[in-house]
């Protein structure tokens, strides 16, 4: 499962200021229990220098405890501020250039209706929905482990009809309906991700998703037509793994198995020498 940052740093600090108060009370038992010790020998000399060199030294040690651990718990504090202040910036900046990815690819697909046959175009169209996609998956990746998923009903067919026109060149049929129990957003980054990965990476022409019933949930197998995949598929889905030089981050296919384990399912990838295929474990049933 992906380790929450923010809740992660929290305990960061609990476990310091823990560490804090376990050292000063050590520390503190050890200047009590030797000054104890050295009044035990009397009033002699000796007894008053070891009490007095318990004394100085542990005070000192508390004082060494106590500064470099408040400056522990500072640091900590501030590294935690300073994270949640980059993450929201770079949500809000993400989400506004979305927005206006967004307009762009508008436009474009309004030139692409009238004008289909320019090769130009279609290269722009589907640029900007690679670069939009990829924008998804930064603001997601951004928000992850702070945003509340709201699991419902979702139509297997109409959700990949919706997604589908943004690849023209990808040929998507679905063999039987089902009713998906997922929260829409992150099931449309999951489907757009392999989607992509389909037409990109495995320059497929077609993807055939078959669903059948698994448990209390469904199994949903994504197959396409594409170059395959020939290396090893237990390192898909890990970030910044490159497996050849046409790779990308990894981002995507990573975000799918987390939000896919966050739904309370499962992604996991077959690849082969023909071919690929992604199979996704969700609640749902079939229709």
């Amino acid at each position: 499962m992906k380790r929450d940052p923010v809740r992660f740093k929290r305990w960061r600090l609990l476990l310091t200021g823990l560490w804090l108060s376990i050292t000063f009370s050590l520390s503190a038992w050890w200047m009590v229990h030797g000054m104890s010790q050295a009044g035990k020998l009397g009033l002699s000399e000796e007894a008053t220098r070891q009490h007095r060199m318990f004394f100085w030294e542990g005070s000192f040690l508390l004082m060494l405890v106590v500064l470099g651990g408040g400056a522990l718990a500072y640091f900590v504090y501030w590294d935690q501020r300073r994270y949640e202040e980059v993450r929201k910036f770079f949500s809000t900046f993400t989400h506004e250039l979305k927005t206006s990815l967004t307009s762009l690819r508008l436009q474009a697909e309004i030139l692409e209706e009238r004008h289909s046959e320019n090769e130009n175009l279609q290269r722009l169209l589907r640029d900007v929905v690679r670069l939009e996609l990829q924008l998804e998956n930064a603001l997601i990746l951004a928000q992850s482990g702070n945003g509340e998923l709201f699991l419902e009903e979702i139509s297997l067919k109409k959700s990949l009809q919706a997604l589908s026109v943004h690849w023209p060149r990808l040929k998507v049929s679905v063999e039987r309906e089902a009713h998906l129990l997922a929260d829409q957003r992150a099931l449309e980054c999951i489907f757009r991700n392999i989607l992509q990965n389909a037409s990109v990476h495995g320059e497929a022409s077609e993807i055939k998703v078959a669903a059948e019933a698994a448990g209390e949930g469904v199994l949903l197998s994504f197959r396409d037509n594409g170059r395959g995949f020939k290396g090893d598929t237990s390192a898909l889905g890990k970030m910044f793994v490159r497996h050849t030089t046409r790779s990308g981050t990894g981002l995507g296919l990573y975000l799918s198995k987390i939000l896919a384990q966050r739904m309370h399912g499962a992604l996991e990838f077959v690849g082969g020498k023909s071919g690929f295929e992604a199979r996704l474990q969700i609640g749902g049933r079939l229709v």
